[in-house]
């Protein structure tokens, strides 16, 4: 089981971002986001024992949960990968707060969370598979 307290660190990046956005600081609010992203994902692979120490792992997590979902979409990976590059394009000034883009970032951690939430109803565990 995911953890509240791992649960409560994701929410804490995500309201970090969100005071971030509001202080007009795109740069520091997208980091929180990604950091928020790598939170629910590293929680999931804790938990499960799956490797998680760089993007490439993370994101072979995000497909592990993906395969899960009971949605076609490959959600967590489109997310995964706009959360990812979002503090670059701050960075490098295409990031336009206007366009919405910040949400991709937000939704993908709150889906992995909800997700964990409907795993754990289903499931007393979620069984491992190989690495990619």
């Amino acid at each position: 089981m995911v953890t509240p307290t791992q649960k409560q660190k994701t929410q804490a990046y995500l309201d970090a971002a969100d005071r971030e956005f509001a202080a007009g600081n795109p740069l520091t609010a997208t980091e929180r986001l990604w950091d928020a992203v790598v939170s629910a994902l590293s929680a999931v692979a804790e938990r499960q024992g799956w490797p998680h120490a760089n993007e490439d792992e993370l994101y072979a997590v995000a497909e592990r949960l993906n395969e899960l979902d009971d949605d076609p979409d490959e959600f967590l990976l489109s997310g995964f990968s706009a959360a990812l590059y979002q503090p670059d394009k701050a960075r490098y000034g295409f990031f336009d707060m206007s366009d919405g883009c910040d949400d991709d970032a937000r939704l993908i951690a709150s889906a992995v969370i909800n997700l964990i939430r409907e795993l754990e109803q289903r499931y007393d565990h979620i069984p491992a598979k190989s690495a990619r």
